[in-house]
């Protein structure tokens, strides 16, 4: 029997604590956003290459791939707090270690360890916020992702303060360690929904065998899934080829890269704030289709761009294109599986492979035939989602959306 989550944010104590999650989603873009915005920096201290450039990406989601579904089983089952304050813990850590990396491939363990501590602390953050309140988990998402933006958008303004400063990206990643630290510390002492339910009820989990081959067999669940890979394309891996190309192929000064860099994030936030005055009634599918279109049209314009003005703004239509994708196709995977968030997101990683190698498959492009050839292998993402907005709407959809 699966259990319909009650909503908890109603509260003033627990709508903070809601708030509190959503900082961890600015804390963790801030720091991911590093190796993207400081990618010439970072090429320049260590001699590397494109492909180097999009394996530090990859990094991120190595270990995730072994460790990640069976921590997000499990924490279906155990206290949320251990995960997300972990998590949150060994994240500054690995920021630490990325700060100190004396040669590449220190700082390349250093993000290979970001991956899964970012998952327990960030995802598993964000599982808790839906699973409290499914019935406006499209809202809650675009939130969650509105507090990434300002996430993104606050890095290359952190690198332009460090770099004023005399200082290095090094500085940057020292600054999302401590932050991450202090983090963890402030959410140990809140009171997790999971820990506010009567002594008397009852545990109704399945044991994670039946779970995990219930959740195997949605089909809904694994096109999402599916779907979800490619939201990474339009984020990380867009940021450092795009700061290459503009670096590299354009000429562009550091400051005039950060400037672009930061008009994705200013087009997001501005079209995610917007979404909060749209009625209700709007089919997440619907507009999941018409931002697609937008982005596959405003990417192609970017790509194409040579002058500063043009790249600006390109980058800030792309931007509003791009801010809605991740939170109506992550909700829709959510609601292939209520109530059970951790069995969702592990699946989901189950498709981390291809994840992986996404990056990796952009750099070597960009290495044989250039970084404007690279930069379209991205339209995968608004092509894959696209489709899938043609699909008819999960179970509940229609309801919740009328």
């Amino acid at each position: 029997m699966t259990r319909s989550p009650q909503p908890w944010l109603g509260s003033g104590r627990l709508l903070r604590f809601a708030l509190l999650l959503l900082s961890v989603d600015a804390l963790d873009e801030l720091a991911s956003g590093v190796p993207g915005s400081a990618a010439p920096g970072i090429q320049e201290a260590f001699a590397t290459s494109h492909a180097g450039s999009g394996a530090l990406l990859t990094a991120f989601g190595l270990l995730s791939l072994v460790l990640e579904p069976p921590l997000f089983l499990l924490a279906d089952r155990y206290p949320r707090r251990w995960f997300t304050c972990g998590g949150l813990l060994g994240l500054g850590l690995s920021c630490f270690l990325a700060a100190s990396a004396p040669s590449y491939w220190v700082l390349f363990v250093a993000l290979l360890l970001f991956g899964p501590t970012s998952g327990c602390g960030v995802t598993l953050s964000q599982a808790t916020l839906v699973d409290s309140d499914p019935a406006n988990s499209e809202r809650w998402l675009t939130r969650w992702v509105l507090a990434g933006s300002l996430g993104d958008l606050a890095t290359p303004g952190l690198l332009a303060v460090v770099y004023a400063a005399g200082l290095g990206w090094r500085t940057a990643f020292a600054a999302c360690g401590l932050l991450a630290c202090i983090q963890a510390l402030t959410l140990w002492r809140q009171r997790f929904p999971d820990e506010t339910k009567n002594d008397e009820e009852e545990d109704d989990d399945l044991p994670w065998r039946e779970s995990l081959r219930l959740a195997l067999t949605n089909r809904r669940l694994l096109l999402w899934s599916l779907g979800l890979v490619t939201c990474t394309l339009l984020d990380e891996t867009l940021f450092v080829f795009a700061t290459l190309r503009m670096s590299h192929d354009l000429g562009f000064s550091d400051g005039q890269v950060l400037t672009v860099v930061a008009c994705f994030s200013t087009g997001a936030v501005a079209t995610l704030v917007g979404y909060e005055l749209l009625p209700d009634r709007i089919l997440p599918l619907r507009l999941l289709g018409i931002t697609s279109l937008l982005s596959l049209g405003a990417h192609v314009g970017f790509v194409l761009a040579e002058s500063f003005v043009s790249c600006i703004a390109w980058a800030l239509l792309s931007g509003i294109g791009i801010a809605m994708q991740y939170p109506l196709a992550k909700a829709q995977l959510y609601r292939c599986l209520p109530g059970r968030s951790g069995t969702a997101v592990a699946v989901a990683g189950l498709f981390a492979p291809l994840d992986l190698a996404l990056p990796i498959l952009v750099g070597m492009t960009a290495d044989t035939w250039g970084l404007a050839p690279a930069l379209f292998l991205l339209l995968a993402q608004p092509a894959s989602l696209l489709a899938l907005s043609l699909l008819g709407p999960t179970a509940g959809d229609s309801a919740e959306s009328s």
